[in-house]
């Protein structure tokens, strides 16, 4: 009730302040939100004053696509509508300044502000592989250009241990796996330290995971196949 309330506190949009550009910042899809960082995601809507309104999207694996619509707007909620058949196409409040899609299970947030931006903190040189030792968390992990921070309590989450050469995984309730052969690559300008899971029993794969330590005392993990990146991940070091 108290939610209600406040809802209805807050003031609506006026129609002429909806005219512009929106864009997708943010998503939620089963309970982690991730912030969009990058270009290979998006999700545009145009609303001009001719009543006309377009939405472009790029996602993941899928050609880029713009659908043409008409809008209007009442009560809060931005609606758009098939310009030939009328049907409705989209059904969004308006709250705050952003707009809120609710499509396949996931929650979209749209704003006039262009999406966030991302530093890689600048790595650093590791003298040793001995620089790498300690046990690590997973915190920001990234995908299609987009990054969810890691909610869960610290000492609930999966983690790596790294004594020189071998990295110690470890799922919470589960078993640990241990890789040997982890080395530092000195040929790097970013000196990675460099791990082969070609010979982890997956006859004829080859992935490798690639951890940078970074000024913030974090570290960038990593992990292609093929070329192809399949995991890139901000780790912390737990405390001692």
């Amino acid at each position: 009730m108290a939610l209600c309330l406040a809802a209805m506190l807050v003031p609506a949009a006026a129609e002429e302040d909806l005219i512009g550009t929106w864009n997708l910042v943010r998503a939620t899809a089963q309970g982690v939100e991730m912030i969009v960082i990058g270009d290979e995601i998006a999700l545009t809507l145009t609303i001009r004053e001719d009543g006309t309104a377009s939405v472009y999207s790029l996602m993941p694996g899928e050609e880029p696509a713009t659908a043409e619509n008409n809008w209007s707007y009442a009560d809060g909620v931005l609606t758009l509508t098939n310009p030939e058949s009328g049907e409705v196409e989209m059904s969004a409040p308006i709250v705050n300044g952003e707009i809120t899609v609710e499509a396949g299970g996931a929650e979209m947030v749209l704003s006039r502000e262009p999406h966030a931006v991302y530093e890689m903190p600048a790595a650093v040189k590791a003298d040793s592989i001995s620089a790498f030792n300690g046990v690590w968390c997973p915190d920001i992990s990234f995908q299609s250009g987009m990054m969810a921070r890691v909610s869960i309590p610290v000492k609930e989450r999966a983690h790596m241990e790294i004594r020189e050469g071998t990295i110690i995984e470890t799922v919470p309730e589960g078993e640990a796996t241990e890789y040997e052969g982890a080395a530092l690559d000195t040929e790097s300008d970013s000196v990675k330290a460099l791990l082969s899971l070609a010979d982890m029993g997956y006859e004829g794969y080859f992935a490798d995971i690639e951890m940078t330590l970074l000024e913030d005392g974090a570290m960038h993990l990593y992990v292609s196949f093929a070329g192809y990146e399949l995991v890139s991940a901000i780790y912390i070091k737990a405390a001692d």
